[in-house]
């Protein structure tokens, strides 16, 4: 799998790299946004964080996207609507 993480900090690199051995995965410290979504348009997950706006405009960008990860217990960053109609799932 192909996983992108975004708003990450260096210690959560080291054990993702750690743990997730076997997939292709890419970190950003910014949030995702439509700029750095074109960089990652044929991952199939992304792990976010508060400040990443998980919308329509940046799905747009994503077309392998399956799967939404959030890292916070709250989702209101999340276009869940958006997320079901594009058939991507959505976890916290």
């Amino acid at each position: 799998m192909k996983i992108a993480f975004f708003e990450i900090e260096g210690w959560e690199e080291k054990y993702l790299k750690k743990t997730l051995k076997g997939h292709t995965l890419k970190f950003f410290s910014d949030p995702l946004s439509r700029d750095n979504a074109t960089k990652i348009s044929d991952f199939d997950i992304v792990s976010v964080f508060i400040y990443s706006q998980v919308n329509a405009d940046v799905l747009a960008e994503l077309k392998a996207l399956k799967l939404v990860t959030t890292r916070s217990t709250g989702f209101d960053h999340i276009d869940l609507t958006e997320c079901q109609r594009r058939e991507i799932l959505v976890a916290n």
